[in-house]
């Protein structure tokens, strides 16, 4: 049986932030309280979009026996904030770690005591990588999908140089997002669909564009401090997030329990793309290694 609430958050800095939850639980040998979450999954989302585009991992591991929490960034989808803007990166990580903590307390009160993993897409990833190689917390793993370590779009030097120079003086400065919608998923019902979302933001901030940037020059020198056990995944055929990225940073990762997938021919967002079906199977294959 499965139940879908929504609430909001207070962030440390007093935003409010909206979250969703689906809780599942199924029956579970003779426990005590006769159902308890196989575990529970907490999903970040990526650039200008927000949790409501979760609903297929959603399903597919309600329906498994999991419960998962969702929750969108400040200035994304129901969330207060102005539209893709962050005054500093490390807000993102201390909304995060917030949740997290959320997330224990709500399990706590119910009398479970699941195990919680973590799971990133795009500049979700970025997030979550930040996170994990910073943050102690309760978790007991982490994933990410086509994690933003390194852009695969060419950014011209001097216009890096000069918005990176415009973000000190005009932070607030919307401009359109570079990402072309057609390069997130062959599923054309997708991408039309992603392109008629009001919650989805078709322009970005100059401060957020340089957080981002900045905080990839240092992503990497976080890897090995990053010790709890992980999965990362990126598509073969990302014109978005560079897939050399996430190698480089598997490579570098201080845990010896670490996989890397690649799904060849597979645009940005795993989640959408067709043959989900087989990450979604990957990631419950690698969840239900740690969960014992």
């Amino acid at each position: 049986m499965t139940t879908s609430t929504e609430s909001y958050f207070k962030s440390h800095d007093h935003h409010r932030l909206f979250y969703r939850v689906t809780e599942s639980r199924a029956p579970v040998g003779l426990a005590p309280l006769g159902q308890i979450p196989k575990a529970v999954l907490i999903f970040v989302h990526g650039l200008n979009e927000h949790s409501g585009r979760y609903s297929n991992p959603v399903n597919y591991f309600s329906k498994k026996g999991y419960t998962l929490y969702l929750f969108d960034h400040r200035g994304h989808g129901k969330s207060d904030g102005l539209r893709s803007f962050v005054d500093d990166f490390d807000h993102y990580l201390h909304d995060l770690d917030e949740f997290i903590k959320l997330v224990a307390e709500q399990e706590k009160k119910k009398g479970d005591t699941p195990k919680i993993f973590i799971v990133g897409h795009s500049l979700g990833g970025q997030i979550v990588l930040n996170y994990v190689g910073r943050f102690k917390s309760v978790l007991a793993g982490w994933m990410t999908s086509s994690a933003n370590i390194q852009v695969a779009i060419k950014i011209p030097r001097l216009k890096k140089i000069v918005a990176l120079q415009m973000a000190r003086a005009f932070p607030r400065m919307s401009i359109p997002n570079d990402i072309d919608p057609k390069w997130i998923s062959r599923d054309q019902h997708v991408v039309r669909a992603y392109k008629s979302d009001p919650l989805v933001s078709k322009k970005v901030t100059l401060k957020l564009i340089a957080a981002i940037l900045n905080n990839q020059k240092e992503i990497l020198d976080l890897a090995p401090k990053v010790r709890l056990p992980g999965l990362i995944m990126h598509a073969g055929d990302d014109h978005i997030c560079a897939l050399d990225g996430s190698r480089k940073f598997f490579e570098k990762l201080g845990t010896s329990d670490k996989q890397l997938l690649v799904y060849d021919g597979f645009y940005h967002e795993l989640f959408n793309e067709f043959g989900k079906e087989k990450v979604f199977a990957d990631m419950e294959e690698w969840l239900e290694a740690h969960i014992s």
